[in-house]
């Protein structure tokens, strides 16, 4: 009898959800829905009101979903001193849904025109910010913070430029400043190489001498 009793409350205990965050917001008949899974797939839904669908799904890559999950992580318990923020005008409602691994899936519900606590605002900049990448369909960045730079390579900044290196003073290991032209400008400018590795996002060309 213990045995079953005991495989009953397995069969009982719900299976560990398969997402790290979901947004669902519905305004107007419209549903959009962003998701980020533990797997490091990112989806975008949008439904308009006849029905019609569009699907968006990209790997967000190993760096962007550690800083997704370290911003759920942090948001998490401040969160949890509520589920909702009152109805408010507009008639749109947001559900936000998280689940850290090692933390008890939480919902929390609030109006569109609700004012949302400091917490659940980082947490919805972050999702804008991660369907804005599913929209673009932007490859995943790369985890540059050992890179090297070298004579010659290009790079893509976070703020969208792709700059070329021309020089390096000193050296990449001992902290040495990087001379650099982004695109077909004249115009040389100069970072800290620990400072050109926090913007650069990815490596376009490994080298061109």
């Amino acid at each position: 009898m213990s045995a079953l009793l005991a495989l009953v409350l397995m069969l009982a205990v719900p299976p560990e959800p398969s997402y790290l965050v979901e947004r669902i917001a519905q305004v107007g008949g419209k549903t959009q829905r962003v998701t980020l899974f533990r797997d490091g797939t990112g989806v975008l839904v949008r439904r308009d009101g006849a029905g019609a669908e569009d699907l968006r799904h990209v790997q967000v890559g190993s760096l962007v979903y550690g800083q997704i999950e370290q911003v759920v992580r942090e948001v998490y318990p401040k969160m949890t001193e509520f589920t909702t923020m009152g109805d408010g005008p507009g008639g749109g409602t947001v559900e936000l849904r998280l689940a850290p691994p090692g933390m008890a899936p939480r919902l929390f519900r609030f109006a569109v025109a609700a004012s949302p606590s400091a917490a659940t605002a980082q947490l919805v900049a972050t999702l804008d910010a991660l369907e804005e990448r599913l929209l673009t369909g932007k490859a995943p960045p790369e985890d540059l913070r050992q890179w090297e730079p070298r004579v010659g390579e290009q790079v893509e900044l976070d703020d969208g430029r792709v700059v070329t290196i021309l020089d390096i003073m000193g050296t990449a290991r001992g902290g040495g400043v990087v001379w650099f032209q982004a695109g077909s400008t004249m115009m040389r400018e100069s970072l800290d190489v620990e400072d050109l590795r926090r913007k650069a996002v990815r490596r376009v060309v490994e080298e061109t001498k």
